[in-house]
């Protein structure tokens, strides 16, 4: 139905070339855009290397990977695209950075923890705004554990969950 409506309206109004890409790619499901796809291909590259270089010395070929999406997410603030694919490499990273390269200290078990929250800082008016249900949910639980922490036998545990709880606003 949907398909016979656009080609009527093709027929009878001549589209400009972004907005017939944009649609088509809405079409099937996927919109890429210019800036990922450079990107992408060039994290690819440096995702290959980091591997290869982790088949001789894991840890270094670790560190590699995990500077470089450090990195991205940081460039991440002027081209989103390359903020997204950092956050994806970190998540990817996160359970064999902490256990063979963050083993003490602060930045054990919350770095990439840390850097949601400076996002959540830098773009606090954006956050303040958000009115949808699940914003709306999650403050609700962020105001529940809250309250719970007064009453929790373990502080700790209850700050790591009020922490892993707020970094879902930051993506």
């Amino acid at each position: 139905m949907f398909d016979l409506v656009e080609e009527k309206f093709r027929a009878t109004v001549p589209l400009p070339l972004g907005m017939a890409r944009k649609m088509k790619a809405a079409r099937s499901g996927t919109l890429i855009t210019p800036a990922a796809e450079k990107w992408g291909r060039r994290l690819l590259l440096v995702i290959l290397l980091g591997w290869i270089v982790a088949a001789f010395d894991f840890e270094t070929g670790l560190i590699i990977l995990t500077v470089t999406g450090f990195a991205c997410i940081v460039l991440g603030l002027f081209s989103p695209s390359l903020g997204l694919l950092g956050i994806g490499l970190l998540a990817s990273l996160d359970a064999l950075t902490r256990s063979y390269l963050l083993l003490g200290g602060l930045f054990r078990w919350n770095t990439f923890n840390y850097w949601l929250i400076i996002v959540i800082a830098l773009n606090i008016q954006f956050v303040l705004r958000l009115r949808d249900i699940h914003s709306r949910l999650i403050e609700v639980l962020l105001l529940l554990l809250g309250l719970h922490m007064f009453i929790s036998p373990s502080l700790t545990t209850g700050l790591q969950d009020i922490l892993n709880v707020i970094t879902y606003l930051g993506y």
